[in-house]
């Protein structure tokens, strides 16, 4: 048998202990390129118009599946609602002020923000399908909007949903005064499901799953959309400020978005999972437990059928600005182009 020598013996010893040296140097190298990367993101932020839910699936999923990284981000996304001080988080304010770079919002708030001179600008949609629902049991009979006559309907007044819930009655030429309104001041579904009305304005992917989880009676949803008013809810906004200096943000920050949208409408169960993950602990169990669902009934107001995610559609902007000055919400009609673009959004899909 072949014996090494001292000399071999030592040779092999100094070659193993630069192996190791260099293993060493490549982990700290790996680790500094790590750092390197995660140094290079760019940050930015964007305040959500409500509560963290399955309604921004799309953007956790974005941070979830990496995409926001992708693209050079770091995207710090704040969940909206109430402050602790009982106020209303707004998010146009945030992103004129520029503590934020985007925000969500509804068209209608985006309207009156621009006839009042502030320069913020919608590049993409959430939902592009309205989900705004008159609830009703089938007890009570309601199937359509003429069925609402002589009926008790709670709505939030002065509220963007009760804007829709006006359009819809106008576009079948129904008389509100025929109809029994009844303020909602506590922001809970009991009076529907208690009996004290008979139908109640809200979400599909909201209260509409919250009254499904409390009642064994068939629960009936009238539509905005399948009535023709598809009034954006949640727009994807930036300042004017931040399109002219810094484009490449917007378009890097869109990309990710709707990537993250159409990962979410792929996977709706896992989309979902990321909301429970993430929050699940934060949300009150009335809406924690139908996330998975009211994901699934999210999937076509997210893409409707034709449309690119993300999409805008220029009559739906007119129809809600008309609408607006008709009943005096707006004195006058303003400049659409400057109120959204799809700029942004034809570079992602080019």
């Amino acid at each position: 048998m072949f014996k090494k020598s001292p000399r071999t013996i030592s040779l092999i010893m100094v070659l193993a202990l630069s192996l190791v040296l260099l293993a060493a140097c490549g982990s700290d190298s790996n680790d500094d390129d790590k750092k390197d990367e995660s140094q290079s993101l760019t940050p930015t932020s964007i305040q959500l118009s409500w509560v963290n839910t399955i309604e921004f699936a799309g953007l956790y999923a974005a941070d979830a599946q990496g995409f926001y990284a992708d693209n050079g981000l770091e995207v710090d996304i704040r969940g909206g609602g109430f402050d602790e001080n009982g106020q209303y988080i707004d998010a146009l304010g945030l992103v004129l002020s520029g503590d934020v770079d985007f925000g969500v919002g509804d068209a209608a708030s985006l309207l009156r923000a621009r006839a009042e001179g502030k320069p913020l600008v919608a590049i993409g949609s959430i939902y592009q399908r309205s989900p705004v629902s008159i609830i009703a049991l089938g007890s009570s009979e309601i199937a359509r909007l003429q069925d609402l006559a002589g009926k008790r309907v709670m709505i939030e007044e002065g509220s963007n949903l009760t804007m829709t819930y006006e359009a819809m009655l106008e576009v079948q030429d129904i008389d509100r005064t025929q109809i029994v309104e009844v303020p909602n001041e506590n922001f809970v579904v009991d009076p529907l499901v208690d009996g004290e009305v008979d139908a109640y304005l809200g979400f599909l992917t909201n209260e509409a799953m919250q009254v499904e989880a409390r009642t064994d009676d068939t629960v009936v949803n009238i539509m905005a959309s399948d009535y023709g008013v598809d009034i954006y809810v949640n727009l994807i906004f930036t300042s004017e400020e931040t399109i002219n200096e810094r484009p490449e943000l917007v378009e890097s920050f869109l990309k990710a978005t709707v990537a993250g949208m159409d990962w979410a409408v792929t996977n709706p169960s896992d989309a979902a999972q990321i909301v429970l993950d993430r929050f699940g602990d934060d949300l009150p169990d009335t809406i924690r437990e139908f996330q998975p669902e009211a994901m699934q009934a999210s999937v076509p107001l997210l893409e409707p059928s034709g449309q690119r995610i993300g999409d805008m559609d220029p009559d739906v902007w007119a129809f809600t600005q008309d609408f607006m000055v008709e009943h005096g919400v707006l004195s006058e009609a303003v400049d659409l182009d400057q109120v959204y673009t799809l700029s942004f959004l034809d570079k992602v899909y080019e």
